[in-house]
């Protein structure tokens, strides 16, 4: 497998090359990046020209408005969840898990009867 019948069969990085110079393009890339000091704000993948339907729902999920600033009701990631938030959410993960852990196998096996 390490031979050279081994590296046509499965590939290597580089077209055979040593693990050395495998990544060398890459290396370079982030040296240069490095090299120009402040680097390019990302570009978001959805914007609302490229995905308008989409976006919003997105932002939504998250509690967000279209613009990007939070929904009047949106959870504050200050300050710490109530009490009873906690308790329900315990219940729910313990029931989720039970379901994944317990019930879900049993299922599978009555389907292949």
């Amino acid at each position: 497998m390490g031979g050279p019948a081994g590296r046509r069969r499965w590939g290597t990085p580089s077209g055979g090359g040593s693990y050395e110079t495998a990544f060398d393009a890459a290396r370079e890339r982030i040296a240069g990046l490095l090299a120009a000091g402040e680097l390019p704000p990302l570009a978001p993948y959805y914007t609302p020209v490229t995905a308008p339907g989409y976006l919003p729902g997105i932002l939504a999920r998250h509690h967000l408005a279209p613009d990007g600033s939070p929904l009047p009701g949106a959870p504050a990631a200050d300050k710490e969840p109530s009490p009873v938030r906690q308790m329900v959410r315990r219940a729910a993960r313990g029931a989720y898990r039970h379901g994944v852990q317990r019930v879900a196998p049993v299922i599978r096996r009555m389907g292949e009867l």
